[in-house]
């Protein structure tokens, strides 16, 4: 099976940090949590982009029997509360993770997010907003705008997978017309069909803002809403030459681990959902209970 990557990579000047500090209400320990907004472009030319963080102050010495050290992550975190930070280069490593809950009075919500994991204060390098993930790829189709009109980018989807072996249903963008001949060229759109592509693929993160809404008027000016609103665009900029073998080593036609390896993902992913539910509908000051089933076990080498 192949080794499974899901990083971002997001450096550049920090413009807002919303960090909170609490004690986990499930383990007691201290631990920050909130987004950091990352602007990767220019001052002219911005790219914010929103990473979520969740760090606990302290972690597990594998080298004393697992006893608790400080973690120093957490300090790095704490750091950025300062007002003064704000202007700061960081760089932050992490991944594409699920965002999936039910906000109050609300429906089901299933995105994604960037999720930090390591964090370099001050940050070196070029500023970008990168990221690279293995997944499989199971359509691909031209994007359409609110009136059904292609825009002329192709939107490639499918799942991807976190270091939990999660499914993470994704979606990708892809602009250049190198990109949108090898994504719709038939002998791809043949192996797409045939169970999915099993690939890498990498680029850069977008941030985009949303479009305002506009309405005809039988005379006069069009009635237009703006909106502050933005979202991520992960535009596909490469991919591997070579596609994951689904096969194994002693019969490249024998699919039975990655059928089984895809299945386990994606019921994880249902029982992420089911966590979620479950969630939203406990009363506020109903105590913590049993979760609503355990853990999938991973079986991947990252």
């Amino acid at each position: 099976m192949a080794k499974h990557v899901n990083t971002i990579t997001v450096t550049g000047t920090l413009t807002s940090a919303d960090l909170n500090t609490a004690p986990s209400k499930n383990t007691g320990r201290d631990m920050v949590r909130g987004n950091l907004v990352i602007n990767t472009g220019t001052v002219d030319a911005p790219n914010e982009v929103k990473v979520n963080v969740l760090q606990m102050a302290d972690k597990k010495d594998k080298k004393n029997e697992g006893q608790m050290i400080p973690d120093s992550r957490y300090n790095d975190l704490i750091k950025l509360t300062d007002p003064e930070a704000i202007g700061t280069k960081i760089s932050v490593s992490g991944s594409i993770d699920n965002n999936v809950f039910v906000p109050t009075g609300g429906d089901l919500v299933k995105g994604t997010s960037l999720s930090g994991g390591f964090y370099n204060i001050p940050g070196t390098g070029r500023d970008q907003a990168s990221f690279r993930m293995t997944m499989v790829i199971k359509s691909v189709k031209p994007e359409v705008d609110r009136e059904e009109n292609e825009t002329g980018s192709y939107i490639v989807q499918g799942i991807g997978f976190t270091f939990r072996n999660v499914a993470i249903p994704v979606k990708f963008y892809v602009d250049s017309p190198e990109g949108i001949g090898y994504f719709t060229s038939n002998k791809f759109l043949t192996a797409v069909e045939d169970g999915g592509v099993y690939t890498d693929v990498w680029g850069k993160i977008v941030n985009e803002q949303v479009a305002p809404k506009t309405e005809e008027s039988a005379f006069g000016d069009a009635y237009e809403v703006s909106s502050n609103a933005s979202f991520s665009r992960r535009v596909i900029t490469g991919t591997a030459v070579k596609h994951h073998n689904k096969g194994t080593a002693e019969d490249p036609n024998d699919f039975t681990k990655f059928n089984a390896m895809v299945k386990e993902a994606n019921e994880a992913y249902q029982v992420l959902i089911a966590e979620a539910i479950e969630r939203s509908e406990k009363p506020a000051s109903a105590p913590a209970s049993a979760p609503a089933s355990k853990p999938v076990s991973g079986g991947f080498n990252f």
